[in-house]
């Protein structure tokens, strides 16, 4: 029979074995490693999750320009491979002549706003509902794969959102790697702008199309127990009406990620500065390329994200 010492030392082994898988281990079932970049990890069957989305669009070209987009989203793991959520959207923006030309304007800002004073608001966006289906698990399968679906409806606002989410683990899962290919169709509501000749189309309220396609990847290391550090980018493609002939612009973001979980509770930070080296197609949009950056109605300086969950 083993000795007391012997059992002792076979409990010290078991220990010292299971403090390597838990700083070895991926992360937390439904943690978000990256700030925008979705991977196939989801919750367990039967498990919720509260996350609170914070993302805020900062600078313009000139002035001053800020939004900040809030989300409140419960999440639901209906089986180990499938997930569900419900957000409810809303947000704060806040500008003063922030426009290439000097006026106050930009996302969120309506048009019959006055060109030459501060505009601030903050509104109810929209509810959205979410839809996750994982297809290979990174954890046994080559890859990771699932598909996304996101209906979006509010007062001014319509969209269907739809990803491809890819994830590869490598060196026992401490590095991370995951790429979505975003697709999405909006429509929303814009005010007019009643300055405008009566028979400009631009002079009413009306329901303005667009498509966004972006792709997005990040690379995240686990450094320490309960940290992962690393890197994302973003490629956001916008196109006029929906219809992928009319690209307008394309705008790129990289910049650094910061991961904290412990037990049920994690953090997400992501810092995305625009690159200079974004293209615009149409008259417009050149019209709003300022130092290779695309400000108009589609880009800021920076934009910044903080998710925080708490799994039960």
């Amino acid at each position: 029979m083993p000795t007391s010492g012997h059992r002792g030392l076979r409990v010290v082994k078991v220990l010292i074995a299971l403090v390597g898988l838990e700083s070895a281990s991926p992360a937390w079932a439904g943690e978000a490693l990256f700030g925008y970049s979705y991977t196939t990890d989801l919750h367990p069957r039967g498990t919720w999750e509260f996350e609170q989305w914070a993302t805020a669009s900062i600078g313009k070209s000139e002035g001053d320009y800020k939004r900040f987009f809030m989300r409140e989203e419960l999440e639901y793991g209906v089986t180990d491979n499938f997930q569900l959520a419900f957000y409810v959207n809303w947000f704060h923006v806040t500008a003063k002549r922030d426009g290439v030309d000097g006026t106050t304007s930009g996302p969120l800002v309506p048009e019959d706003a006055d060109p030459f004073r501060r505009y601030s608001a903050t509104k109810f966006d929209s509810v959205s509902l979410e839809g996750l289906y994982r297809l290979l698990s990174p954890y046994k399968d080559p890859f990771g794969l699932a598909l996304y679906f996101e209906p979006t409806i509010g007062p001014d606002v319509r969209e269907l959102e739809a990803k491809i989410i890819v994830q590869k683990n490598f060196l026992a899962d401490r590095l991370v790697w995951a790429a979505n290919l975003t697709f999405a169709p909006e429509w929303r509501r814009t005010t007019g702008n009643p300055s405008l000749e009566a028979d400009d189309p631009e002079s009413r309220s009306r329901w303005d199309k667009s498509i966004e396609v972006e792709f997005t990847t990040g690379l995240a290391y686990r450094v320490a127990q309960n940290w992962f550090v690393g890197l994302e980018f973003r490629n956001v493609n916008e196109f006029e009406g929906h219809s992928l002939a009319h690209p307008e612009n394309s705008s790129f973001f990289l910049g650094p990620t910061v991961h904290y979980a412990r037990g049920p509770v994690w953090a997400t930070l992501s810092v995305l500065p625009q690159l200079p080296i974004a293209a615009a197609y149409t008259a417009d949009q050149r019209a709003v390329r300022v130092g290779g950056k695309i400000f108009g109605d589609e880009g800021e300086q920076v934009e910044v994200r903080f998710r925080f969950g708490w799994a039960f």
